[in-house]
């Protein structure tokens, strides 16, 4: 803006305000005279504002200022808009590791049609090579690849210390290799052609199966966090609890009063978010075994 048109913008700004004294004398309702205020101040700081910022800053397609419309030669990377992923949630897949062209296909077809999430690998080795993490959800894997067999295959994931419920198919399906397998921690076992329903049932198996020890480490994880915060006598109260001792007897075997012990047992009880013995006894439980009190 240059000092031609800034004069002017004052000159048409000021000659606004020459009509507002009639209006505080001429007008009993001041709330008119207010709004003409503020309309003026703004009509003279939107130019200025305008010329501070790049072109279209405030017009992108949507009406609303997108990460695309802040160019970065104008800003630097440390006034730019970061952009924000949200956290996705883990959905549990089955790899199919299978060296048979048709059959592989077929199986990831029935995926398909049922909406279940899949990866194919035409070998052992191809998979291995491109999965370094133990993957969330289930294998599915043919017993008589040539590269590695279903078992082998099985028990290296054993030795890597991956848990994913692991499912064998085979064309050549024998009562031995089913016992043997089913012996050695195999999920499931199903022979070639495949029956679709009882397939499909251990696949949905494992991975609910996966489901429920991923949100079980979650809750671990959580519940840790909360032990963590337990001071070393409130540990040793939160033991002798679960262990059946009254706080009586408790204060007895600490040398101090019922007083006391009571009240580091409403400490370990506020801190866990549980009420009562019971149900600190089953939050306890469930966070070292996974399971309540029932089981």
């Amino acid at each position: 803006m240059n000092a031609c048109e800034l004069g002017s913008l004052v000159r048409s700004w000021w000659a606004g305000f020459e009509v507002l004294p009639s209006i505080f004398l001429n007008c009993r309702n001041f709330q008119r005279a207010a709004v003409f205020l503020v309309h003026q101040i703004v009509l003279c700081v939107q130019p200025l504002i305008d010329s501070l910022l790049p072109p279209n800053v405030f017009q992108p397609s949507m009406g609303v200022p997108s990460y695309t419309d802040f160019p970065a030669s104008r800003y630097p990377a440390t006034r730019t808009f970061a952009a924000v992923t949200p956290v996705e949630k883990l959905i549990p897949t089955v790899y199919l590791i299978d060296d048979d062209e048709k059959s592989r296909n077929g199986i990831r077809e029935l995926f398909e049609n049922f909406s279940i999430p899949s990866v194919p690998f035409d070998s052992a080795s191809r998979f291995f090579s491109l999965i370094e993490k133990e993957p969330f959800g289930c294998l599915v894997v043919e017993q008589t690849l040539t590269d590695l067999s279903g078992m082998d295959f099985f028990r290296r994931i054993q030795s890597l210390g991956w848990s994913l419920p692991t499912i064998i198919v085979t064309r050549q399906g024998a009562v031995k290799d089913c016992a043997e397998a089913f012996g050695a921690g195999i999920f499931g076992y199903h022979e070639k052609p495949l029956e679709h329903d009882p397939f499909l049932a251990t696949v949905r198996s494992g991975l609910d199966l996966s489901q429920k020890r991923l949100e079980l480490a979650a809750h671990r994880v959580a519940s840790q966090k909360k032990l963590d915060n337990l001071t070393q006598r409130e540990k040793e109260v939160l033991e002798m609890l679960i262990e059946g001792h009254s706080m009586k007897n408790i204060a007895a075997m600490f040398g101090t009063s019922f007083q006391a012990v009571a009240r580091h047992r409403q400490r370990i009880l506020d801190k866990l978010g549980v009420e009562g013995d019971v149900a600190l006894t089953r939050w306890v439980l469930h966070h070292r075994y996974g399971a309540d009190s029932n089981n």
